[in-house]
This record gives C-alpha cells, sequence and structure tokens, in this order.
C-alpha cells in the first residue's frame, strides 16, 4: 500500500495521542509502583501525610522528567533515588521550619540512653 494514500492525522490529533499515550503509561506507573514508594517515603519521614506528599510531588516532576532516564539503569531505581531525595527535601524544610526552644520550655529533659 502507498503511503502517500494513507490519510495522515492532524497534528492536534498526534498530540492528544500522545497526551493519552503519556497519561495510561503514568497511570500504571503510578499503580505499580505507588506502594512501594510510599513505604520507603514513610520510612524517611515518620509522617502518613509528609510521605503522600513527597510521592504525589515525586511523581509529578518524575513524569516531566522521564526522558532523562539513564536505560542503562534500572528504573525501579529511578524512581526509588528520586522519591528519597524528594522525601529528604521535605525533612530538611520541615526541619528548617521548627523553632530551637530558647530556654522558657518547660518539662523534663529526657534521656535516651
Amino acid at each position: 500500500m502507498n503511503r502517500e494514500s494513507e490519510p495522515r492525522p492532524e497534528n492536534g490529533d498526534e498530540m492528544l495521542n500522545i497526551s493519552q499515550v503519556r497519561s495510561e503509561v503514568f497511570k500504571a506507573t503510578f499503580a505499580r509502583y505507588h506502594r512501594v514508594l510510599y513505604l520507603v517515603a514513610y520510612r524517611v519521614l515518620f509522617n502518613h501525610g509528609d510521605a503522600g506528599h513527597a510521592v504525589q510531588s515525586f511523581f509529578l516532576a518524575a513524569s516531566n522528567n522521564v526522558p532523562q532516564f539513564d536505560c542503562e539503569g534500572s528504573f525501579r531505581s529511578w524512581l526509588l533515588r528520586g522519591l528519597i531525595d524528594e522525601a529528604l527535601a521535605i525533612l530538611h524544610k520541615n526541619r528548617s521550619r521548627a523553632t530551637p526552644c530558647s530556654g522558657s520550655c518547660s518539662g523534663p529533659i529526657l534521656d535516651p540512653a
């Protein structure tokens, strides 16, 4: 069959198809890795809300950075490393917002030993 006789999709149609494919891949990836990524984020942050936020933020960022994925490595490892970086950034942000006690704190000081 001659390729010239085949109907060619309009640019808008091609963009719609690419968008739909990206959306389906994103959903499948999220469904496959969400639980393990959430558990890792929770182990870093020890907070359910922050862990969920880390996973959501990471997935949004990762969906835009998939072209930067090095095909030589493991996709799962790439996801885990990116999530850990996101969780550590949230942990650092939370710690920098915490205000240290200025000597007016009441209560006993507990010895961790």
